[in-house]
């Protein structure tokens, strides 16, 4: 459920407001909406710290450092800035090495000489041109100068012309040295490079094992002085003695809002926070079972609007589903759990621990999908165990028409399942009915699309059935019929409905694009094996790759259309935006919407 905010206004004295904000820091409940933008050299110096900490945060949490390095030795941002400082150093090295290394190519084959040899040559009345081209296609050299071939590599040709003669009307094929001639300063060069490049690594690994904890800190102890500040700074003030703030509790946080008022001397004004007001955040509170739903929230980044419905449990549950049937392997679903039930009791409870339980469960629903079709790594099930070969229903369809049925079905239960909680939520005759025909019309779409796709023959008389009531309800009591726009878009609703049931056979697409890919590299490792035995190294090369590229497909998959189908089709039937913004109180820790 969305737990109910009450909104609050705080009134104190101005010389008080500091002390007034420290308070409300230690409550730690009170999401606060700025009254006016939060202005003040101090802020801006804030922010930028923040900023520059950001920046760090990222640049420096990308060297690898070893597992045991968790010292938190006090730091600060100067010391951090000086490390980034190296890190950029030792990026502008390894840019520097990498055309010093394309120069010195260039150069290996012309030997070992210098500008200042050259230049000896010139001042004793020769022109030298250095040269560089394909072996066939060589120009013409003038009879009064002199050839000299230097190397023959690649089918290119490296020559020397000499001439006392000028050679600037003698188009020839001029060598480019855009880093000079010199090749043992060029080595040089580069090897002082990377001994630099490998003493700034040795250092950044110093320092980030000793103090990258003590940077995450700062950047917490930053982060809580910015919030802070904004709190204050954005107050507004009657001009002379008072200063307010406005924002959400949660209801059964607002006591302890209270009685902090009564001890702080505060005046304070609560009501309940309007179900239409956009500023309103919303907090879920999800049954502790279900809670691992908030992960799926916080990881796509969305939440339903406080005037909204929750629907975090449905999600979480059909989600896992879709998980499975797109995945559809025991093989990576028995894997996959071994390894998030090993991680999930090796690690301490909290967020990261909560992740590992949603883990687990999309991992079984995929080991119980592929276990009841009979899928293992993609192997023929003639090479499987009977036991593990799935049930009849799905192991004997060889058509797939079992499973787009199953997926039809799924997709009219999973929608009509939004428009009966729709009727339920609804507060008059309209809304119930409405929601009910459309109910109504869906399981219509279904027999319409099994017709269609799997079955063929006529329309059931059941379907005929379904369409003329849900019709009938929804031209009724749905089509606001003295708005022109929802005229003019009724018959693409009744489209979308069929189109929203017939969506969900990507379970089934998706799931056999899996299955193809495995067994298809399953039959190139045979065939790199049947080769020679020396192949089998590289036989089981090809299995991992292919396996790998399956796992990754199938994950990209479940974020495309097991999520759409969640937040696009079933939304749709509840008319959920998704505009919700997450419940942030002001204090020491910052409590999140799922905490």
């Amino acid at each position: 459920m969305i737990e109910k905010m009450k909104k609050i206004t705080i009134i104190c004295m101005s010389s008080e407001r500091q002390k007034a904000i420290q308070a409300m820091e230690k409550l730690a409940s009170i999401h606060i909406v700025s009254v006016k933008a939060p202005v003040s050299q101090e802020m801006d110096k804030l922010q930028d710290v923040n900023n520059r900490l950001k920046s760090l945060t990222r640049s420096l949490g990308l060297i690898k450092v070893s597992d045991k390095a968790s010292s938190s030795k006090p730091a600060t941002i100067q010391e951090f800035e000086k490390a980034a400082a190296l890190l950029a150093e030792q990026k502008a090295a390894s840019e520097r090495c990498i055309q010093l290394g394309k120069a010195i190519k260039e150069l290996a084959p012309w030997g070992t000489f210098s500008e200042a040899s050259l230049q000896n040559l010139r001042d004793h009345g020769w022109n030298v041109a250095l040269c560089l081209c394909d072996e066939d296609k060589v120009p013409s050299i003038p009879e009064s100068a002199s050839y000299q071939e230097i190397k023959r590599e690649d089918k290119m040709v490296y020559f020397v012309v000499l001439s006392e003669a000028s050679l600037e009307e003698v188009s020839l094929p001029l060598a480019k040295f855009p880093l000079g001639m010199e090749l043992d300063k060029l080595q040089s060069e580069k090897q002082q490079l990377e001994d630099r490049s490998r003493e700034i690594e040795s250092l950044l690994k110093k320092i980030v094992s000793e103090k990258l904890c003590g940077l995450k800190l700062l950047q917490k102890s930053e982060e809580n002085k910015l919030a802070f500040a904004k709190a204050r700074d954005g107050m507004g003030d009657d001009g002379k003695k008072l200063s307010y703030l406005s924002g959400f509790v949660p209801e059964e946080q607002l006591q302890p809002v209270l009685d902090a008022s009564h001890q702080e001397g505060w005046a304070i004004l609560y009501e309940d926070a309007e179900r239409n007001d956009t500023a309103v955040p919303t907090k879920l509170k999800i049954p502790k079972p279900f809670r691992m739903a908030q992960q799926i929230f916080d990881f796509i980044g969305v939440l339903p609007g406080y005037n909204e419905t929750d629907v975090s449990v449905l999600v979480l549950i059909f989600l896992s589903l879709f998980c499975g049937m797109i995945v559809g392997d025991a093989g990576y679903g028995l894997l996959f759990t071994i390894i998030s039930v090993f991680i999930y009791f090796k690690m301490p409870i909290g967020k990261n621990r909560e992740v590992m339980l949603l883990l687990t469960v999309m991992s079984a629903s995929i080991l119980a999908f592929g276990w009841l079709t009979g899928n293992w790594f993609g192997i023929d099930k003639q090479y499987v165990p009977v036991f593990m070969r799935g049930i009849p229903w799905f192991r004997d369809d060889a058509n797939g028409d079992h499973l787009k049925l199953f997926c039809f079905f799924l997709g009219a239960f999973h929608l009509s399942l939004g428009r009966v909680w729709g009727a339920v939520i609804s507060k008059n005759i309209r809304g119930v009915l409405g929601n009910l025909g459309w109910g109504s019309f869906l399981w219509g779409n279904y027999f319409t699309v099994k017709m269609l796709i799997v079955s063929g023959g006529d329309l059931p008389q059941i379907a005929k059935i379904f369409y003329i009531v849900g019709a009938i309800l929804i031209v009724a009591f749905d089509i606001n019929w003295k708005d022109a726009v929802s005229l003019v878009y009724s018959p693409f609703n009744f489209i979308n409905s069929l189109v929203d049931v017939l969506s969900y056979i990507r379970l089934y697409a998706v799931g056999l694009a899996s299955l193809y890919i495995a067994s298809n590299f399953n039959s190139m490792s045979k065939l790199v094996w049947d080769i020679s035995p020396w192949c089998i190294p590289f036989a089981i090369l090809v299995i991992l790759f292919g396996h790998l590229l399956n796992i990754a497909s199938a994950a990209m998959g479940v974020l495309v259309h097991g999520i759409r189908l969640n937040t696009l089709e079933f939304s749709g039937q509840l008319d959920l935006s998704w505009s919700g913004k997450p419940y942030k109180a002001f204090g020491i820790g910052k409590k999140s919407a799922h905490n």
